[in-house]
């Protein structure tokens, strides 16, 4: 054995006597903490209790904070609001998260999940709204109402949940991940939340001014997603936000030589994104629907531009939605999108080649990703009508067979 070998062998052996040694103080640790995790989840169920106790007496509507059950002898010893790892030390802000001095209850070492403070990252909602509209989702009342930070350098990170059904376990900081087997955690979060309380048409920036070209179709009743907004919740983080970039008031703007509305998106679903998710009023709907009936038009067109993309890509030429015409002598023109030849996905990372496109589709807009490598990308798609009557409306309709998912950001008729 070289020298450079017998120096290795110490080295591998000292590192193996090293792991040993770390294994062993884990486990020690441990086993310190586990008496300490099955006292704090003791305090955890006299606290469900008192809330249990608190919600029959209050028409069923949560305390202020956990002082409250305090202060109205609902819990008689203070002690039962602070974690025995947190007994030792009188100030328990280290129990809390995303906590700043404002909603800091100086008598628990617990997070109220209740409060009713307004973060930026709740995008206008209060703890306690947010939390009341997540408890209405398929998830229900597994939302948790009080959670222990203090035990995460021992239980792998995890954080000491009381849900709203009574249970204490650990689960993860973002508890929204714990529930993917239920409800995809995405459509938990706040953008989510918000959009289902209202309907699209009225969160969507309104149009600038009352004079518009009557060609500008206005797209809003029929709105899936905002620019503004990561509308395909559970498939990454981008926006189209820098569609509108020096544009505040949204109005009209031109892409390859035409005109366009544009303040919103109207998604279909795919094989891909198909699940429960909550769209407009419904929490418990699908999250964007399989066909857009009845788009209005109302006018004679000659041409008709189309503002669009996909979400995911696909293989060339199979087809990932329909258009339908319907015009005022009851005639209806079908249109194929077919992937790679007059529709293409938004993201260059996942569909890099825009060649082979028909005479009447081009890339009219691209721009670089705020978030991720590579580039966004919309697609514009002339069809032209110049021998048809009046065009009263389109059905926008998705393959379902597809993985990728069509979508309309704009339409203009040009007469």
């Amino acid at each position: 054995m070289t020298p450079k070998t017998k120096l290795s062998h110490r080295r591998s052996k000292f590192h193996a006597m090293l792991g040993i040694v770390s294994s062993a103080s884990l486990l020690m640790l441990f086993a310190q903490e586990t008496p300490k995790v099955e006292e704090c989840s003791r305090k955890l169920g006299l606290i469900d209790e008192a809330l249990r106790s608190y919600l029959r007496r209050n028409s069923h509507q949560y305390p202020q904070s956990l002082t409250e059950l305090l202060e109205k002898k609902y819990i008689l010893d203070q002690r039962t609001l602070v974690c025995p790892k947190a007994l030792a030390s009188s100030d328990y802000r280290l129990g809390h998260r995303f906590m700043d001095a404002s909603d800091y209850d100086p008598m628990t070492s617990y997070q109220y999940e209740l409060t009713h403070m307004t973060r930026d990252f709740n995008r206008g909602l209060t703890d306690r709204e947010l939390r009341l509209l997540q408890s209405r989702s398929p998830v229900g009342r597994r939302v948790p109402v009080v959670r222990c930070f203090k035990h995460q350098q021992t239980t792998n990170d995890q954080v000491l949940n009381l849900r709203m059904n009574g249970d204490i376990s650990l689960g993860s900081e973002y508890w929204e991940s714990d529930e993917r087997h239920i409800f995809p955690h995405s459509y938990l979060l706040p953008a989510a939340i918000q959009r289902s309380q209202a309907p699209l048409s009225e969160q969507a920036p309104k149009r600038p001014r009352l004079a518009y070209p009557k060609g500008l179709i206005n797209l809003a009743p029929y709105y899936t997603g905002l620019l503004t907004d990561c509308w395909p919740l559970d498939i990454g983080i981008d926006t189209l936000s820098p569609l509108m970039e020096g544009n505040p008031d949204f109005e009209p703007i031109k892409i390859a030589d035409v005109l366009f509305d544009a303040r919103g998106v109207v998604q279909l679903d795919a094989k891909v994104v198909k699940s429960k998710g909550p769209p407009r009023n419904n929490l418990s709907a699908p999250m964007f629907p399989e066909i857009m009936r009845g788009i209005k038009i109302e006018q004679h067109v000659d041409t008709l531009y189309v503002l669009h993309a996909t979400l995911f890509a696909e293989e060339p030429a199979q087809i990932v939605g329909k258009l339908e015409f319907k015009f005022d002598d009851e005639s209806t023109v079908s249109e194929w999108l077919k992937f790679g030849v007059n529709t293409g996905c938004w993201r260059s990372t996942l569909h890099a080649q825009v060649e082979n496109w028909n005479s009447d589709t081009r890339m009219a807009w691209t721009a670089p990703s705020p978030v991720e490598n590579g580039n966004l990308r919309l697609f514009v798609t002339a069809f032209n009508f110049q021998s048809k009557g009046s065009l009263e409306s389109i059905d926008f309709i998705s393959a379902m067979s597809s993985k990728a998912a069509p979508f309309i950001v704009a339409i203009t008729a040009s007469p």
